[in-house]
């Protein structure tokens, strides 16, 4: 059959058509991501609050008839969605009754979402945190970013000059620059020869397009006390109200067991610090499990963390600016001199471990932060 030609009429109204396609298409591709997004928020709020109940039952916690009337009385202003068992866990882990306690599952829903805009969740790429912040940090011995290879000043270096430097260094720590969750990923290395070196990288972070090679921070003697092998950090987690940064709640992350890291996924505790600076009487495991002295020994009531209002100086300040996450957990260790090293910061601070030692994250600012989100 002979090709047939199409009218003007036909040929202009194509576009047209297109247009009308491309539209139902984005429309039908934008339903389809809702709907992901809200079956994997709804296995999320299961999967969490299975995980609490379960806990709740394993400690043995109980909730007063007059407690959990305060509870869903307090909630109810906010949102139906709140679980009394949340509260009544937190309050039997850290040991005081309070109806502020956030439930996990609305603060990875609801909280975290409204407060911290996802879109720049890219800021806390580790190898873009040197020329974000203005302040002392480890000092970098080279990146890789995206598969090729720069130096601390961000001038691109070949592979071989990057394991030079590495050898130069001796010992390092290599940290994925994005997901290290947990501690998850970050390897130390002492550095002997190119050909070790060449081959600890291959081995380890051969398919990590980007990571960051840092010199290892020689902490305060006071704090290398407690854990040696580990770099002992304060996290502080702060809030952006009305522009300005607060502290909401500070711990003291500790190593144990030899680990060289901090993390509770590696054997770490945490211990509440006060608004004084002393540490609380109790520590934490991930699991919650309670801890009166550090494995290795350490008494903790009444110690006082040493530059404890600088690291707390220095979140705040540095919580300005990055407007676009309103609340950040930072990781800050103190040097040999007192003076606070920034070590990382996290669009997603873990609530558990924080409301354990401190009590209710938001605090005094709770009523605000909740009408806020909800009302």
């Amino acid at each position: 059959m002979p090709n047939q030609r199409r009218s003007p009429r036909q040929t202009e109204g194509m576009p047209v058509m297109r247009n009308k396609l491309k539209k139902i298409v984005r429309s039908w591709v934008s339903f389809l991501n809702k709907r992901a997004d809200a079956s994997m928020t709804r296995a999320m709020i299961w999967s969490i609050r299975s995980g609490s109940r379960k806990e709740f039952k394993h400690r043995q916690c109980s909730i007063s008839l007059e407690e959990k009337k305060a509870i869903q009385s307090y909630w109810g202003r906010y949102t139906k969605q709140n679980r009394p068992f949340f509260q009544a866990l937190y309050a039997c882990m850290h040991g005081t009754f309070d109806v502020r306690y956030l439930p996990d599952d609305l603060y990875l829903t609801r909280m975290l979402r409204h407060l911290n805009d996802r879109e720049y969740s890219v800021l806390t790429n580790k190898c873009l945190q040197p020329l974000l912040f203005d302040c002392r940090q480890p000092e970098t011995v080279f990146m890789r970013i995206n598969g090729s290879y720069c130096d601390a000043a961000y001038r691109p270096i070949s592979r071989e000059e990057a394991i030079e430097l590495f050898l130069e260094s001796g010992k390092a720590v290599v940290k994925p620059a994005v997901r290290t969750h947990s501690g998850r990923g970050i390897q130390f290395h002492a550095a002997r020869s190119a050909e070790e070196v060449s081959e600890f990288l291959e081995h380890c972070f051969g398919q990590v397009p980007s990571y960051i090679v840092q010199k290892v921070v020689k902490q305060h003697a006071g704090l290398a006390a407690i854990h040696e092998p580990s770099v002992n950090c304060l996290r502080v987690m702060t809030l952006l109200i009305d522009g300005r940064a607060v502290a909401l709640s500070t711990v003291l992350k500790m190593g144990a067991g030899g680990s060289q890291l901090d993390n509770l996924g590696f054997g770490g505790i945490v211990c509440g610090v006060r608004e004084d600076g002393t540490l609380r009487e109790v520590a934490f495991s991930a699991n919650g499990d309670r801890f009166y002295q550090h494995p290795q020994g350490f008494d903790f009531s009444g110690y006082h963390v040493p530059s404890y209002e600088a690291v707390k100086k220095l979140a705040v300040s540095m919580a300005e600016r990055v407007p676009y996450t309103r609340l950040i957990a930072w990781d800050i260790a103190v040097a040999e001199d007192g003076e606070p090293v920034l070590i990382e910061y996290n669009d997603i601070g873990e609530l558990g471990f924080m409301q354990y030692a401190n009590g209710p994250l938001f605090g005094d600012y709770t009523d605000r932060i909740l009408s806020e989100i909800f009302l």
